[in-house]
């Protein structure tokens, strides 16, 4: 029999706690806030930490693992890139956290709901909708009070059939987390494989190279304007940038903390362009720009990945580099695992936002082995980046497909009743 049920009738609504900075410290207990809920999960992101004594007392606002956070405060859930309504589930590795202000954990007490169920359900138009109609506010700054989110319904089916939806959508985001695991582990591997051979200098055949003022002979030190050559991105407006439709746009949210490509990041630009604003797979793109209040983005970099595009345009927080008297894979290594983004960072200027002027980079002095090492060194390097988008490619496909069932499970319109699912 399905019920038909109201949030606040059958959870507790644990809201986010408000302390002051002075309370944080260097290591201790993880705070988890709004700008940590990425991709319907908690990511480690300029992490929080709180004292023992702190942590004892705002315990009426600890997190356990499976538990649904929804974002309270912030733009028009209408417009892009707002985080109202933004739901993110628990971790194991969060587990046992606790929850800043701006945001309510909602934890399922009633034993006929199951709880994985309603994290999926958050994820569904039903919900935004629900969360669209009742924000209350002005566009750039709305607030969902938490008296119209307990008045969300929605009419539930037996339990066992929501376990059964549960499972089936579950299983889809373990194979993306497995996937995400291999990933980092791959990743790990290149930038381990780079500081062994050209930062620890033990390179193959490393014992037979004399070294001379610390440098192999053969090698060179010079700076990078030797080696690249920087274009700079497109300059956009928000019209730009409105649609639906066009070309893929790389911008500022495709590079990761450190260094690293973000898929999710990327919007869709329908402006003007030159050609040296375009960028093609397997080219290299640098952040000359940062809103990261530890400088985590500007100077690093990210490798176009394969995604099925055949162009993609750049925006003017980027700069496209183009390798010279360098092999381009090998530079992208340099350029991401050497210590070149920890030194860029630092002649960035700016309050809120970081600029970094592009010419900066040419005055960078690295230390370039001969070709033959660094051919060498592509040999094993570019199969582990072929697979790293092999397998981002997959998650791309898992999530549509678990996207595309999402509603016709929660609709009913796709059954499970007779599916053997544990």
């Amino acid at each position: 029999m399905h019920l038909e049920l109201k949030l606040g009738e059958i959870s507790n609504f644990i809201n986010g706690g408000a302390w002051s900075d002075t309370e944080y410290v260097d290591s201790g207990y993880k705070v988890v806030k709004v700008t940590n809920m990425i991709n319907g999960s908690i990511a480690s992101r300029n992490d929080n930490f709180l004292s023992k004594k702190s942590y004892q007392k705002y315990q009426k606002h600890i997190l356990y693992e499976n538990d649904l956070i929804v974002a309270t405060v912030g733009s028009h859930p209408s417009q892009k890139g707002s985080v109202v309504g933004r739901t993110s589930i628990v971790p194991k590795e969060f587990h046992t956290a606790l929850l800043n202000q701006n945001a309510v954990c909602i934890r399922i007490t009633d034993k006929r709901i199951c709880q994985t169920f309603f994290n999926y359900l958050t994820k569904t138009i039903l919900f935004k909708h629900h969360i669209e109609s009742r924000a209350q506010g002005s566009a750039n700054q709305v607030r969902m009070a938490l008296g119209e989110l307990k008045k969300f319904s929605f009419l539930y089916p037996p339990l066992n059939t929501q376990q059964k939806i549960a499972s089936l959508l579950s299983n889809y985001d373990k194979l993306i987390e497995n996937n995400s695991q291999r990933i980092k582990l791959l990743e790990s591997m290149a930038e381990e494989m780079y500081k062994e051979w050209f930062v620890r200098l033990r390179f193959p055949g490393y014992k037979n190279v004399e070294v001379v003022d610390g440098l192999p002979v053969g090698w060179e030190r010079d700076k990078l304007s030797k080696y690249l050559k920087y274009h700079r991105g497109k300059s956009y407006s928000s019209e730009d940038i409105a649609g639906d439709t066009g070309l893929p746009f790389i911008n500022l949210k495709c590079i990761n903390r450190n260094g690293g490509f973000r898929r999710d990041g990327i919007k869709v630009f329908n402006g003007e362009y030159k050609e040296t604003n375009v960028a093609y797979e397997g080219d290299i793109v640098m952040a000359v720009t940062d809103m990261t209040q530890d400088r985590a983005i500007v100077g690093r970099v990210a490798k176009v990945p394969a995604m099925n595009q055949d162009k993609y345009i750049v925006s003017m927080d980027l700069v496209k580099i183009e390798p010279l008297n360098i092999e381009k894979d090998f530079l992208y290594a340099l350029l991401r695992f050497s210590t070149i983004g920890l030194l860029l960072k630092e002649f960035a200027n700016g309050v809120n936002v970081l600029h970094l002027t592009p010419d900066m980079i040419y005055l960078q002095k690295v230390i370039t082995p001969p070709k033959n090492l660094q051919i060498k060194f592509e040999k094993i390097l570019v199969p582990i980046l072929k697979e790293i988008d092999i397998l981002n490619l997959k998650n791309d496909e898992l999530r549509e497909i678990r996207d595309l069932l999402l509603p016709r499970l929660m609709s009913g319109k796709l059954k499970v009743e007779d599916l053997d699912i544990i």
